[in-house]
């Protein structure tokens, strides 16, 4: 397709459409020249004189016009009413056949301000929509700083590398860790396990009590009474749990009672009366047992 014949070209009026196979190109006119980073508009040689302070002019065969010399700081003057004195966070932008102010990427203008053109940071944590959004994900922090901003992982959360544009944190299990920074301190005595976001360290069972939030100590039962033991034993403290040794004359029955080593006869377990000293049974030869001290049996 000739676009040149079809007028589907978007040749200035101030250059001549060439058509070129594929496409098309526009030539200056005598007298004109190619603006900045444009093939399509030409301006004439002499708008040279319009440029600003710190930007060069360039007038050579196919290309002329304005040039930041610094194109991210450039102090670009507006002929008409543009005064810049501080050229931080601006790049030039030439457009009209004139130059203007615009600012850098991640920064707006301050129209709070009138006497200079002055570009202050966006907070890209604030924005969720459209060009200056973030993309922090799932159980990240946002932390904007000038000029950008970046995306920290929460407490407990690490980095999900599976993620694509959007970035994500997935929680760590500190549980399977040992020698890493975010390892588990569960210590003596406790399991660790694994929360959304943390973890604790439950004690290993009910014969231990919590020491602080990450190690528990053994009861002793014995000592404290908690125990089951029947009055023909003797209670004994193990670690995280207690035994039940029989008394001499006894034998083990399971793992809380005592039997009589007499033939024929058990003797029943007695509870402890209130308030009364310890009492047990005595056995006699092919006779009833006699209890001393006794309130009732179990």
């Amino acid at each position: 397709e000739d676009e040149c014949w079809t007028n589907t070209h978007n040749c200035s009026s101030n250059s001549q459409c060439e058509n070129v196979p594929g496409s098309f190109r526009c030539k200056c006119k005598y007298g004109y020249g190619y603006r900045q980073k444009d093939n399509f508009t030409c301006l004439r040689i002499e708008d040279c004189k319009h440029c600003g302070a710190n930007t060069n002019c360039i007038q050579q065969k196919g290309i002329s016009g304005c040039f930041c010399k610094d194109a991210d700081h450039a102090k670009c003057y507006d002929r008409k009413n543009c005064s810049l004195t501080d050229p931080a966070h601006k790049k030039c932008k030439f457009e009209c056949d004139f130059w203007i102010c615009q600012c850098e990427t991640d920064y707006a203008h301050d129209s709070e301000i009138t006497s200079a053109y002055i570009c202050k940071d966006i907070n890209q944590c604030t924005i969720q929509v459209g060009p200056h959004a973030n993309n922090c994900g799932k159980n990240t922090e946002c932390v904007n700083y000038d000029g950008s901003f970046y995306c920290l992982c929460s407490t407990g959360y690490e980095l999900d590398y599976k993620s694509n544009h959007i970035i994500h944190c997935t929680d760590i299990d500190e549980c399977l860790y040992k020698e890493r920074s975010h390892a588990h301190k569960c210590g003596a005595n406790t399991r660790c396990l694994n929360t959304v976001g943390g973890y604790k360290c439950p004690c290993l069972s009910s014969g231990f009590y919590r020491v602080d939030d990450f190690s528990c100590a053994d009861k002793d039962e014995c000592w404290e009474k908690t125990h089951n033991c029947s009055f023909n034993s003797q209670c004994k403290n193990v670690p995280g749990s207690f035994g039940c040794k029989c008394k001499h004359g006894y034998r083990q029955k399971d793992n809380f009672t005592c039997l009589s080593r007499s033939p024929g006869r058990t003797a029943p377990t007695p509870r402890r009366p209130r308030g009364s000293a310890e009492a047990g049974c005595i056995a006699h030869n092919h006779r009833p047992f006699k209890c001393k001290h006794m309130l009732e049996y179990s």
